[in-house]
């Protein structure tokens, strides 16, 4: 026995007004014995509350290989099984998505429905339609083998956006990228999260590896309401297929080789890289967080602007989360050193006690940034977005180098790199997180994202404003421990920053442009 699968679209119509409709996207499945198909069917996940749909809506399904001649084939189709996408108890994939929208998040499609849907709403559906697979179209169908990949790993999103627009060109649109989040505890994996961007009618999509392995299918998107970013929900194989009764994979479910580390109560096993989020507190009331990395055994390094309200009021509550059971409060008995205020890197040399509370914890990795070269792939770690402490792991972009700009960081110093660029994604709460390179070692500390002027348009001046998460600012491994030797551990107040560097970070010319006249031939 064995599944074939391919991409799908279905589209759900009024049944008394055609322009009232929704589109989702699909997989196909096959079901074969031999030559003998044994059962075939659409999957998706839809929006819409089902009792309406059914009452009020008719259903149709098409795919790529219905597409010719300049038609679009949509088939009539039914609903013949349903099951809730999400568990009211005891389900962490649940209880995940209900802390993102109760602090700052919208989720798409469901939040631009009218009536404020309830995520128990969410659907996995099964359609039925007549068999569209024939040996004829068997090309365009691929084995279904369900795969459990392991963080940042390569995925591919075919799905069918823009629908209503044109559902011939977008059929089996691919869209790539990286798992930047798993939401996994000794059970197995609940869900994951990556920042591919969420089309219009994306949603029940296929989600495979660049093998085309498959891996689950596209819930929707945590879209945040002030615009820091946003992240597609992905729902794996492994939580859908027992949702439908009779409903049961006929291949083999394959496993990566160590896809995720398990929760550990040795807080040693549960990070390569050890970074923790950073809290500030006032009144009992979250005001905000970072990120910070543990440099060595006594020093966490994290960015000025992550910690300077603590510094300026002392109404301001400190906290570092080692654990889902443990933080340890930045107090008196801490030494918090700002090297220089021109430059956003702070260290916080820990207290005895709070000492203790990394001592088992490994202090990072480290590798100079000036092995690197210009397209290297490097990665982010930081907690970024969504600060859940039930589930205290970091989100994960996978990029490269952009840019690294030298300089002497203080008089008679050699050049080191000074600024360091990378297209890997970083958002609010990254800031104090780390960039590692292939190996998995530190190589720069995260600062921030861009903010750019939205194009002006017909000579209008911009005024409004857009984050670029792919572009994040970092300071670079040898800045860093130049830093620390100076002001930490020789405590040279007296050393002052190259202006150079300063303009740098401050993204200011430091330079003088030459421009050369027009001359004779």
């Amino acid at each position: 026995m064995v599944w074939l699968y391919s991409s799908a679209c279905i589209r759900i119509v009024n049944s008394r007004n055609s322009t009232i409709a929704h589109s989702l996207s699909a997989i196909y499945i096959v079901d074969k014995v031999g030559e003998e198909i044994v059962d075939s069917f659409c999957l998706s996940i839809c929006h819409l509350p089902l009792d309406q749909v059914e009452k009020d809506f008719k259903i149709y399904v098409a795919a790529p290989h219905l597409h010719g001649n300049g038609d679009v084939i949509w088939l009539d189709s039914s609903v013949v099984a349903l099951a809730s996408v999400f568990r009211a108890v005891d389900d962490p994939l649940y209880d995940y998505m209900k802390y993102a929208l109760q602090n700052g998040f919208n989720f798409l499609p469901l939040d631009s429905l009218v009536g404020n849907p309830l995520l128990l709403s969410l659907n996995l559906i099964k359609v039925l339609c007549r068999s569209i697979y024939s040996l004829e179209t068997s090309h365009r169908f691929r084995e279904f083998l369900s795969v459990t990949p392991e963080l940042l790993a390569p995925i591919v999103i075919r799905s069918s956006p823009f629908n209503f627009t044109n559902a011939s060109i977008f059929a089996d649109f691919a869209s790539t990228g990286n798992l930047n989040f798993t939401l996994q505890d000794e059970r197995g994996c609940h869900g994951y999260l990556s920042d591919i961007k969420y089309l219009e009618n994306m949603s029940g999509a296929l989600v495979a590896t660049r093998k085309d392995e498959a891996v689950g299918l596209l819930v929707g998107n945590l879209r945040k309401i002030n615009g820091d970013g946003d992240l597609l929900v992905i729902a794996p194989w492994e939580r859908l297929l027992p949702l439908i009764p009779n409903l049961k994979m006929t291949t083999e479910t394959k496993n990566f080789e160590k896809s995720w580390i398990l929760p550990s109560s040795n807080a040693a096993l549960t990070s390569k890289n050890p970074v923790f989020p950073i809290v500030l507190f006032k009144d009992n009331r979250n005001l905000s967080w970072g990120s910070c990395i543990l440099l060595n055994q006594l020093t966490l390094v994290t960015n000025l602007h992550v910690i300077k309200p603590y510094r300026e009021s002392a109404d301001i509550v400190c906290e570092v989360v080692i654990n889902e059971s443990t933080s340890m409060t930045i107090g008196q008995d801490d030494e918090i050193i700002i090297p220089f205020e021109s430059l956003d890197l702070a260290f916080i040399v820990l207290s005895p006690q709070n000492m203790m509370l990394v001592s088992s914890i490994r202090p990072t990795k480290m590798s100079f940034s000036n092995t690197l070269q210009i397209g290297d792939v490097v990665t982010t770690s930081g907690y970024g977005l969504i600060l859940n402490r039930d589930h205290l792991k970091t989100m994960k972009s996978s990029g490269h180098v952009s840019s690294k700009i030298y300089h002497q960081p203080f008089e008679s110093s050699p050049k080191i790199p000074c600024v360091l660029i990378a297209s890997s994604s970083c958002w609010n709460g990254s800031s104090g997180g780390g960039l590692f390179n292939e190996r998995g070692s530190l190589v720069g500390l995260i600062c921030s994202n861009a903010q750019v002027f939205v194009p002006s348009v017909n000579g209008s001046v911009a005024s409004k404003t857009e984050k670029v998460p792919l572009f994040c600012l970092c300071i670079p491994l040898e800045l860093i421990l130049e830093c620390y030797q100076k002001k930490v551990v020789e405590k040279e107040d007296d050393v002052e920053l190259n202006i150079k560097v300063e303009k740098a970070w401050r993204l200011e010319s430091y330079h003088q442009d030459i421009f050369e006249r027009n001359s004779k031939l």
